[in-house]
């Protein structure tokens, strides 16, 4: 019996704990409702009506372009006319050779002043040209002489 009376006491405390925290989560109710509705939506409302007023001029030619666009699709009789399709190739194709061009000049830039290797491995290293020869290994044809003239 004692056991029982210890539970329906707490669940007595926890009722009036529950009772009194409902009536603090009310009233900060209250007071955050009332602080919205006595300072922001004030201040939202001069701001909604400072920019509408501002953006009035605006709205209006926003409307009388569309209404003389509207009127401009609709043509002579009424009927609506669709605007022929552009072609986009050419564009694309002066921008592709612009783009070549720019891209071809900055890599000649880049490679001013470097050797340019055609091969994919590196060439040979080179015969000195002071020793009678002239780059090929061979001599050249005013240093060459003649099998003949030697016996």
């Amino acid at each position: 019996m004692a056991m029982r009376v210890s539970v329906l006491s707490r669940g007595t405390a926890a009722r009036e704990l529950s009772a009194r925290g409902a009536q603090q989560v009310a009233s900060q109710l209250d007071r955050a409702r009332a602080f919205v509705a006595d300072r922001v939506l004030p201040t939202a409302a001069t701001w909604v009506r400072t920019a509408q007023a501002a953006s009035g001029p605006i709205r209006q030619e926003a409307v009388r372009r569309t209404r003389l666009v509207g009127r401009a699709l609709r043509g002579m009789d009424g009927a609506v006319v669709a605007p022929a399709p552009r072609r986009r190739w050419p564009m694309a194709a002066v921008f592709l050779g612009i783009g070549s061009a720019i891209g071809a000049a900055v890599a000649w830039v880049l490679q001013a002043g470097k050797p340019v290797q055609l091969a994919p491995y590196p060439a040979p290293p080179r015969v000195d040209d002071s020793a009678g020869m002239n780059g090929t290994g061979e001599q050249p044809a005013s240093v060459a002489h003649d099998e003949s003239d030697s016996d």
